[in-house]
């Protein structure tokens, strides 16, 4: 089992008065709030942060959430794999979690759409009924006022996974709105394997912020992401911002960039970018929108970075730890390396970037 480390909001206080600013600020606040290990991706709503954590004795996946009180385990069985977390409001406005809880493997793998309170110490969560369908498989979900939107794909197809993206029409509707989606890779005359699915979801009052996994068919090789802006009419996004994952170490600066926690702000989306040659090397919050072209970017300190990050309101959750290459052959194991912090830093600071063309899907034009 994994410990459940609580720390007292008085202790945070003490804390933060002794945390140096790692995000670059004069003017930004941060707080240690307590040691992670491996982590997924993070979601925070209502002051409170969800993301599932890996344990190394069993290599199983706990989901946890960090609020003012520390950090706990959340009443979730462990799983094999991540898992997809959301956080947001419930119909009445508390803060719950939506998660995707898995069984089967490869083709044969089905996950279902979960949903836990986060208002009650001892809630216990319960499938979302209304959405589960013979013959596909949800993930990526997100709420926001009791209405859940998630990804869907047809289980029993090796080598292809193509989502397509839904929101209730209502909280607790089983009918459902279909929204546009990210780029589907082409296989062109000869059939191929495909991927193109949702990574991470954010859903808001009007809209949808995603980041888009595709790799196969006439994707860049070899695997792209997409950040999407999506109204919640049906209508086709706006693509904010691309990554590739290349060759490392082949003399560039960087062979990769990715795409994280993706956050609704009205016609704007926050979100995390990584970068670097093999491993990550620098890091930083990104705000967007509404045109690509407007971007604005905070860097994270030297010397370390933020593996994980997560918005709420004025508060920017984040996992700090040190840049350094890890010292097995997974770049994103630099937790397990070396301990990492989950950090809460409000007065955070951002500079504009210029961008001189705006983003094109990441596939071969021929």
């Amino acid at each position: 089992m994994l410990a459940t480390t609580v720390r007292s909001a008085a202790a945070l206080i003490v804390l933060a008065a002794a945390t140096a600013s790692s995000v670059g600020s004069a003017s930004a606040a941060t707080v240690a709030v307590g040691p992670v290990g491996q982590t997924g991706q993070l979601s925070a709503w209502g002051g409170h942060v969800v993301f599932s954590q890996r344990d190394p004795a069993t290599s199983r996946w706990r989901l946890m959430d960090a609020s003012a009180v520390g950090i706990r385990a959340l009443p979730v069985p462990a799983q094999a794999t991540p898992i997809t977390a959301d956080a947001g409001p419930d119909a009445h406005g508390r803060p719950a979690a939506v998660f995707t809880r898995c069984s089967g493997t490869g083709a044969a793998n089905t996950c279902r759409i979960h949903e836990l309170s986060l208002a009650r110490a001892h809630a216990k969560p319960h499938l979302v009924g209304a959405l589960a369908r013979p013959g596909y498989s949800d993930g990526a979900p997100s709420i926001w006022k009791g209405r859940i939107a998630f990804g869907r794909v047809l289980t029993g197809v090796p080598g292809t996974r193509i989502a397509a993206l839904y929101v209730q029409r209502r909280p607790g509707a089983r009918a459902l709105l279909r929204l546009g989606r990210g780029t589907v890779p082409q296989c062109g005359a000869v059939p191929c394997g495909r991927i193109a699915q949702p990574e991470q979801l954010d859903l808001g009052p009007s809209g949808l912020a995603v980041t888009w996994f595709l790799r196969g068919g006439d994707a860049i090789p070899q695997d792209a992401e997409e950040l999407w802006r999506i109204p919640l009419d049906g209508r086709p996004g706006t693509l904010l911002d691309t990554a590739v994952m290349g060759e490392c170490a082949m003399g560039g600066a960087l062979s990769f960039v990715s795409l994280a926690s993706p956050r609704l702000d009205g016609l704007r989306v926050d979100y995390l970018r990584l970068a670097g040659d093999c491993w990550p090397t620098r890091s930083a919050f990104v705000e967007t929108g509404p045109s690509p072209l407007r971007q604005r970017r905070h860097p994270v300190g030297s010397g370390e970075l933020a593996y994980g990050m997560a918005r709420d309101g004025h508060r920017w959750w984040w996992v700090r730890g040190a840049a350094h290459p890890p010292s097995g052959t997974d770049p994103w194991t630099a937790c397990v390396d070396a301990p990492c912090t989950l950090m809460m830093s409000t007065g955070v600071r951002f500079q504009r970037v210029r961008v001189r063309h705006p983003p094109a899907p990441p596939v071969i034009d021929e």
